[in-house]
């Protein structure tokens, strides 16, 4: 599971973070709509719940939820940030030896990689 994050996060880095970019640009509208109910309760009587959108706020609906989707979201973006923070720190420790091994393996799966489209043009 760590490894799936981890490539999920280096993918998502790569591609400019698009994934990451929704998750905070969400995170960052509840964050800007608890501020301005910060007097308010978030929670209405019919089981919706007030979520800010930039301009102003959108319903979303509770009811028959089970879990706290935004505990779990939080908690998988926390696993992203440290899943991110470890890669960081892992590729800062590798000695050059290390760094020279990394490109020698992806050198012998691009060859290899191009041996069989060779031999399946053929």
């Amino acid at each position: 599971m760590p490894l799936a994050v981890s490539v999920f996060v280096i993918i998502d880095i790569l591609l400019g973070s698009p994934a990451a970019n929704s998750i905070l640009g969400i995170a960052r509208a509840q964050e800007a709509a608890n501020k301005d109910d910060s007097n308010s309760n978030n929670n209405n009587n019919d089981g919706t719940k007030k979520t800010g959108t930039g301009g102003g706020l959108l319903q979303v609906s509770t009811k028959g939820e089970r879990i706290d989707s935004e505990q779990v979201a939080n908690a998988a973006i926390e696993r992203a940030r440290n899943a991110l923070e470890w890669n960081t720190e892992r590729e800062k420790l590798k000695t050059d030896y290390d760094r020279m091994e990394d490109i020698r393996k992806k050198m012998d799966d691009q060859m290899r990689e191009f041996d069989e489209k060779k031999k399946q043009s053929t």
